[in-house]
């Protein structure tokens, strides 16, 4: 009995790695700032609306209000036709790469937006409406 718990125990942390580490291949760096990393992923497009998954990933921590965090999460719609864009989401967590504590989640209700020419916008904006 304990030889069977042992073994499923070990074959489900397994499991949690590799899906953990399947995960964190899925993103595409796409630029690279001073303090951080930018990736993206989950890309899709229906009609003229596009959607992207942002990670941007820091090398030091940076700070939300008292908590310290070293990556972030958020998810962008673009309208292709029309060149503009909107956040819609934002996930803050303790490490790198989404691991470690999720400090905050937020759902987010901005207006549309232009895409500025020559900025990481544009850029994930070319990738997702492609």
């Amino acid at each position: 009995m304990v030889r069977a718990t042992l073994f499923t125990l070990l074959t489900c942390f397994t499991f949690l790695f590799t899906v953990s580490k399947l995960n964190a291949s899925q993103w595409t760096k796409v630029a690279k700032g001073s303090n951080f990393f930018e990736y993206y992923g989950n890309v899709s497009k229906s009609g003229r609306i596009a959607s992207v998954d942002c990670l941007r990933d820091y090398v030091k921590k940076s700070v939300k209000k008292t908590q310290n965090y070293l990556s972030k999460k958020h998810s962008l719609k673009f309208d292709c036709a029309r060149k503009k864009f909107r956040e819609t989401s934002v996930e803050y967590f303790e490490e790198n790469m989404m691991t470690g504590a999720l400090l905050k989640k937020q759902r987010l209700t901005m207006d549309w937006k232009l895409v500025r020419p020559n900025s990481l916008t544009e850029l994930l904006f070319k990738k997702a409406c492609k």
